[in-house]
Formats: structure tokens, sequence, C-alpha cells
């Protein structure tokens, strides 16, 4: 940071800070801080303070930095309460949009920053990122804007910052590129995303986004979080992930042709990337695999539980808002097509491959390779073993429990109506219409006041996330044993849930043989067959595996540990770099059976769900 910055900041109250924030943080506050520059003379801290904010103020930077004859490229980032976040990323698009203008030197990147009803800092980080560099930003044609929408929702602050664009450039400019403002563009991200969005071959697409990826400590709910976004920009025929079709909004560029469908969004529109790339289409979006953007997973339960029931209920209200304005048939087909909630049709992509069967001409090898290649391009086959397990003992699991606390959140109702919600959502039926004809339980709502505008914000404290989190209440060591030791935590969850799988299936299985007359025998004999191999697979293998992973774990524990004894180590620390020691040579040897399923057993794995698959589509799909 700036030492004079440092100053101003640091010899100012709190009191008077947030003040000239409140000042900034007003539509037009230009002649508001002029005044208090004026009347604070400039030399003062407060006077230079308040100069710094009124540097990223629109009117101040179209003085400073006039456009003249040169095309623009507009980035959006809604930004509230982003103090510490912001810097980083203005930082990380500053280097991108310098590479991009390489070789685009008639080009100037206007950064327009939409505070939404922010109470922190945000407008004065920004000001401050713009008085630090502003030679290099000046020198490359890139500027920094703060505007202010006060209604919050980050919604309005897109339709507020689009409006703005349109006026303040009109005809300059035919793309537009949104960013959050807690993440890290690389350096060549906002030059692959244009290329592919201004491509000469084929047809272009109206929205490309960033590949995201993660940049802090994976935990086991990081690991779950992001087997949603799994084989997003990798995947065929757009590039597209398999769960999800759309264009985050973590990073993304939109042709100015698509922009009026912001016009129509309202708050239920939370999801505004979601909603853009429905009424879009996915056919028009493209994923730009080498255009990284960063961003954090979650560490915890309690983040991940936030933060996934948020972006579920989010697309919830979508849902419910597509409904109004199109009928819930019509909604359910355009949110599903581009963010599959249903855990059906979840599944069935799954083993649906993404590369079409070539015709199958030439040689009896050429033959051979071409099917290889349509089995190997099914999302299951190329998807990380790791995750696979995760995905298919954690996701269904985790996910529709949040669903359905999201269903029965958004519309109020009781656990019963949100159950039978959910069941006709899984069945990929009506449910919006059943679940508005129900009486709301609760009609509470928490609103915002303007009294707690300001309250306690501590401009001195960082939000700084601890290495390994510390817990509290009950299940407190529980939850941080599983957030902080991911193996441990995937092996000991897995080896409960499949458990778990087994009871209900084996006790499936009898219901139905049960079900069978003595006349039936043979469909008898099959599901009790199957009932015991599920018990077969379901205790001893994972009995099997406990016991032969406990003799290894010891066995190791105990070579190391006497090897540290010879070797005549301080008494003091042989038990602990034992310990670690055998750790990381326990998952060296676990790591071999599982490498040699997936390339050995997977396959043929693959192989019969594909076939399964198809018999079924045969057998239940009308001709």
């Amino acid at each position: 940071m700036n030492s004079q910055l440092q100053n101003h900041r640091l010899n100012l109250e709190p009191d008077k800070r947030v003040l000239i924030n409140q000042i900034a943080n007003r539509l037009q506050p230009e002649k508001k801080l002029q005044e208090v520059i004026d009347h604070e003379s400039v030399a003062s801290s407060i006077g230079q303070y308040a100069q710094i904010l009124l540097n990223v103020m629109p009117e101040t930077i179209q003085k400073a930095q006039p456009i003249e004859y040169r095309k623009i490229l507009p980035i959006l980032i809604c930004a509230r309460n982003e103090e510490i976040s912001l810097p980083s990323t203005l930082k990380n698009l500053m280097n991108s949009a310098i590479y991009f203008q390489k070789n685009r030197l008639d080009f100037h990147v206007a950064i327009i920053i939409s505070n939404n009803f922010s109470y922190d800092e945000t407008t004065a980080v920004a000001a401050q990122f713009y008085h630090e560099h502003n030679k290099e930003l000046v020198n490359n044609h890139i500027s920094i804007e703060v505007i202010y929408e006060g209604k919050p929702g980050k919604i309005n602050a897109l339709k507020s910052g689009i409006t703005y664009i349109r006026k303040r450039f009109a005809a300059k400019f035919t793309h537009v590129i949104f960013s959050d403002a807690d993440v890290d563009w690389d350096e060549k991200a906002m030059h692959v995303i244009w290329e592919k969005a201004n491509t000469s071959i084929g047809k272009r697409p109206l929205l490309v986004g960033s590949n995201i990826r993660y940049r802090n400590r994976r935990t086991i709910w990081g690991a779950l979080e992001e087997c949603v976004y799994w084989g997003y920009g990798s995947l065929p025929p757009r590039n597209q992930g398999v769960f999800m079709k759309f264009i985050s909004g973590m990073g993304y560029i939109a042709d100015a042709s698509v922009l009026f469908h912001f016009d129509d969004m309202n708050e239920d529109c939370s999801n505004e990337d979601v909603a853009l790339s429905a009424l879009v289409g996915h056919e028009n979006i493209y994923i730009a695999a080498d255009a990284i953007v960063r961003y954090d997973l979650s560490e915890d339960w309690s983040t991940f539980k936030r933060i996934r029931a948020r972006h579920v209920r989010n697309l919830l209200r979508l849902e419910k808002w597509f409904a109004e304005r199109y009928g819930e048939e019509k909604a359910l087909e355009m949110i599903s097509s581009v963010a599959e909630l249903g855990v059906f049709k979840f599944t069935d992509r799954f083993f649906t491959p993404t590369v079409p069967l070539s015709p199958l001409d030439g040689s009896f090898y050429e033959k051979i390779k071409k099917i290889i290649r349509h089995i190997y391009s099914v999302p299951a086959a190329n998807y990380p073993l790791f995750n696979l397990y995760l995905g298919l003992t954690f996701m269904p699991t985790v996910y529709p429990y949040l669903i359905f606390s999201g269903i029965m959140n958004l519309y109020m109702s009781s656990w019963k109506n949100a159950l039978v919600g959910f069941v006709k959502k899984l069945f990929c039926s009506p449910y919006i219409t059943f679940m508005k004809s129900k009486k709301p339980q609760n009609k509470d709502e928490a609103l915002f006041s303007m009294e707690d505008y300001g309250k306690g914000w501590d401009p001195y404290q960082q939000r700084k996330k601890p290495l390994h989190r510390q817990y509290s209440g009950r299940f407190a060591h529980i939850r941080a044993f599983l957030s902080n030791n991911m193996n441990w935590s995937i092996a000991i969850v897995m080896i409960m849930e499949l458990f778990i799988y087994e009871f209900i299936l084996r006790h499936t299985f009898l219901f139905v043989s049960g079900r069978f007359s003595t006349a039936t025998n043979n469909m008898r004999g099959l599901f009790d067959t199957l009932s015991k191999a599920t018990f077969y697979i379901g205790h001893h293998i994972p009995l099997i595996a406990v016991i032969s992973c406990v003799i290894i774990y010891i066995y190791l524990f105990g070579f190391h540990f006497l090897q540290s004894i010879k070797n005549k180590e301080k008494s003091g620390g042989k038990l602990v770099d034992s310990l670690r020691n055998t750790n990381k040579k326990f998952f060296k040897v676990l790591v071999f059976p599982f490498i040699a399923f997936e390339k050995i057993f997977l396959f043929p794995v693959i192989v019969f769900f594909i076939l399964t698959r198809l018999l079924i589509k045969k057998a239940f799909v009308k001709s």
C-alpha cells in the first residue's frame, strides 16, 4: 500500500471515514465530495482522502481519461462490501487487460464497479488502487469508475451498470465482460474469451464463459463443490460441463445484443448467469477452457451449506420466475437445459456419450477405434475416480437435502408439503403449481433497514481465514476432523454411506422378492440373489478393506517408528514424524488398487451402463 495513502487512512477516525464513504456511496456524489475538499482544504487528511475518492467518480474520470475515437471494452463488477477482495481482483484484471491490449492498440478498457449499497470501504479501496497504479492504468488506456446503486441485490447493481454503459459508451462497444469482485483472472483470460466471442470460424457464440478453477485449500466440502464444476470448459459439443451448461457469473463476456434480457429481470433472478444462459440458449454458449478464473472453494460444512444452499434456492426462485412468464413446463425445460437439478436426468447425462458414433467404415481396427472413442466420450469414463466416488456417494445425499430445504424455505411450507414438492421435482413432474397452492406457514420476512447502515463496520478488521477452522457446539470435533482431514473423512463417510445404501437396497430387494408368488420362482430367486449380493458388497468388502488398511497402517507406523529409533532422533519428534511419514506412505499404497480399478474394471462397467441405458430407452420410448 502506498505509504502516503496509508497515512491518510490511519490518521482519520473511523467515524469520519464512514461519513466520507457514505457521501461517496450516493448517486452523483461528486458535488458533495468537492464541498468536503473545499471545506477541509486539499492538504488535510480528510481533504486528500475525499480527493482520492473523487478521482474514481464518473465525471472526474471522463475529464481525466477522454475516450476519443477508441473502441471500448467495458468490464462490469458488482461489489457489495468487498474491501478485502476487490484490490486483488482489480490487480489481476489490470494485468489481463494489459495483455489483451498488446495487439489491440485502438481499445480502451473501462472497468465499471457498481457499488451495491456497501457500508465498508469498497469505493475507497478501488480509489486507492487507481491512485497507486494511475500511471500504469493511464498509459495502457485502462480506467476505473465507481457508480452507486442504492437498492440491495446483485441484479439491481447489474442493471444500473448496464444502463450506465449504454449511456456512457453508446455504440462504441460490442461486448461487455462481467466479473465477480472476489476472483482472480489469469493474464491471458480476457484475451481468450474475446477471441472466442469474435471467432471467424463457424457461428459466433453470444456468451463465452471462463473456465472456473479453485485457488485455496481443498477440503472434502470443496471437493464436493468441485464435482459440480468438473468437465466445465472441456467436454464437447460446446466445451461445457456435465452438469452445467451455463456461463458462470464469476467471469464471462456477453454480446451487446443480449443485454436487453437484463431489463426484465428482478430480484428473483439472483442467479443472473443461469437466467441469461437459459434465455439465450445453451447452443449459443461456449466455455473457453483456456480462460482461467480462480475462486475459493468452501473449506467447511457451514460455508458449503450457506453458499450451495443459496445457489440451489436461487435456481428454484428462477424456475418460479420463468414459470410465471412462460408456464411451468416451459420453465422447467429452459432451466434443465442449462442447469440440471433432476436426479434421473442428471444420471442419464452422466452416461450419455458426448461424441457421436462415426460411420463404421474402413478396416476392422479403425472400426474398433471409433467405437472405443465413442464409449470413452461418456463423462463417467473421463471422470476422475476420486470425484466419481465422491459424486456417487455424497451428491445423492447432500444435494437432495439442499433442494428439499430450498423448496421449504422458498415457499415457506411445511416439511410434508416440501417433501411432496421435492418428490414431484425428482420425477420431473410439475411441482411449482402444487407448492403455490399450499398456504405459507410463515409470512414474516426479514427486511433490510436503512437504520442498520454502517453498523458493525470496523475498518481495521480483516476477514482472514484461519488455516484450520475452529468449531464450537455439538459435534465440533467431528466437523473439524471432516473439514481438515479430507482423505480420512472421505474414507470414513464413504464406508458409512455404503452401509446405509446397502441397508436400503437389500431391504428393497427383499420386499420385492416377498411380493412374488411361488409361481414366479425365477423372479423371486433373482431378487433374493440381488439381496445377498448387496449384503456381501455392503458388508464384507468394506470390512475386508478396513481390516487390510489397519494392518497396512500398523505395519508402516511400526516400520517408521523403529527406523526413527535406529537413526537416534530426538525422542520428542519420533511419534509425530512416524505418523507423518506413515500417512504419506499409506495413501501411496492405497492408490494402486484404485488406479487398477479405474484402468481395468471401469471400462466394462461404463459399457454395461451405456447398453442398459440404450435398452431402457428402446423399451420405454415409443417408436
